[in-house]
């Protein structure tokens, strides 16, 4: 799948990334629309500030290069063990879901977007 990966300042790449597997908690989202955050274009512009490119993130364990963002709608098209009061749903207008509503279902508390 293709990617837009954070190397540092001012380098953003479309890479070719594997597709992430879904871990226990966790739901993968087959992405309906995006947008950017600030957070994500000060990174660009005067980062890295927040992702690091010497050592992991002390609490995602996640470090550069890196696949950012979070502001995302998507279709719930895969659901792990360990998740509950989330079902699958036909792609619909009517019945989206937010990364806010997806993120109360995981067991882990981190960016699961590799």
């Amino acid at each position: 799948m293709k990617a837009l990966v954070y190397h540092g300042n001012k380098d953003l790449r479309v890479e070719e990334i594997l597709e992430p597997e879904t871990q226990p908690g966790q739901v993968k989202l087959a992405v309906d629309f995006c947008g950017i955050c600030a957070t994500d274009i000060e990174e660009y512009l005067y980062g890295p500030v927040f992702i690091s490119g010497d050592a992991p993130n002390p609490v995602t364990g996640k470090m550069m290069p890196l696949v950012t963002g979070h502001e995302i709608t998507g279709t719930v098209i895969e659901i792990a063990p360990g998740v509950e009061h989330l079902n699958r749903r036909p792609r619909s207008p009517q019945r989206r879901f937010d990364l806010r509503e997806v993120l109360l279902a995981q067991v882990r508390r981190n960016n699961s977007m590799p």
